[in-house]
């Protein structure tokens, strides 16, 4: 694979994390009564319906008709959809910037098994130190303070939520590589979606009729999870899993920073200190394509 590829592929996974640290501070907008299950029901369902609509014209209704593997497409999708059932009950419980960044911080130690497992993807040194600076971050981030609460049982959503989005992720790499971006998420969302419809029938949904829960649920589905989920498909095909959730702890880091800026979250000493160890980590992981890295684990 060409270094030029390699950076690209770090480049867009960059920016899918950056769209997706959007989305705690988004749901932090939504209508009072919101119901965090029906939340993520609709995200991955305009999300999908949105990226159908835009590819009818190239593949018509091919993108739906046409065969997937089982492996890949069920695999993303049941990841996909649980991801959204743990993730925002996990935010409900624990808020935006705790939520996220266990939810983020613990997805490359699950994705790196999945890459091993999966594609036999090497773990190197290099991704080893990235990662443990990250996720020493992610840790700092979510330390307590006075005006910040953990709630275990959020905490252990949010963990069984990072299982799913790694497991969403990773077999999304195992779709067809002739098959688009645009299809292979269309497919996971929708998909997704389906999976999850029975949890969600029950649920309150009037607070989505609402001007209010209407621009919510277009914001997360098109721009916070339709387009870096796009972006995201494209630049995991050219790095290692393992790497891309590495990079992806760029999402806390955005959803922190967000917080502060328009939540009015304060940041403290530790959680400046957590931003600056996954920058660091992400810094080293940048340097790969520069020379090799000696394998730590390889099949």
């Amino acid at each position: 694979m060409r270094i030029k590829d390699i950076n690209t592929g770090y480049l867009a996974v960059m920016a899918a994390a950056i769209l997706w640290g959007t989305t705690g501070t988004a749901q932090a907008f939504a209508p009072l009564r919101t119901d965090p299950l029906t939340l993520g029901f609709f995200r991955i369902a305009s999300g999908g319906l949105f990226l159908l609509l835009i590819d009818f014209p190239k593949h018509r209704l091919q993108t739906i008709t046409k065969p997937w593997p089982v492996l890949g497409a069920l695999g993303s999708a049941l990841g996909m959809g649980f991801y959204q059932v743990f993730f925002f009950a996990a935010l409900l419980r624990t808020g935006v910037a705790v939520g996220t960044m266990i939810t983020i911080g613990s997805a490359p130690i699950i994705a790196s098994l999945w890459g091993y497992l999966l594609f036999r993807e090497k773990l190197t040194y290099r991704w080893v130190v990235a990662t443990v600076l990250a996720i020493g971050g992610c840790i700092l981030l979510s330390i307590p303070s006075d005006s910040l609460n953990i709630d275990p049982a959020g905490v252990i959503m949010a963990l069984l939520a990072g299982v799913c989005w790694a497991t969403a992720g990773s077999f999304m790499k195992k779709m067809p590589p002739n098959r688009s971006p645009l299809e292979k998420t269309a497919i996971m969302l929708l998909v997704g979606s389906l999976l999850i419809t029975p949890l969600v029938v029950t649920r309150d949904l009037a607070w989505s009729l609402t001007p209010r829960g209407m621009t919510v649920i277009l914001y997360i589905g098109i721009l916070a999870t339709a387009l870096p989920y796009c972006i995201f498909a494209r630049g995991i095909q050219r790095v290692p899993v393992a790497t891309a959730y590495t990079i992806t702890l760029l999402e806390p880091a955005t959803a922190a920073f967000l917080g502060i800026v328009l939540l009015g979250e304060k940041l403290t000493l530790l959680a400046f200190s957590g931003m600056v160890l996954i920058f660091a980590g992400l810094a080293i992981l940048s340097g790969k394509s520069r020379r090799k890295a000696s394998p730590v684990l390889r099949r």
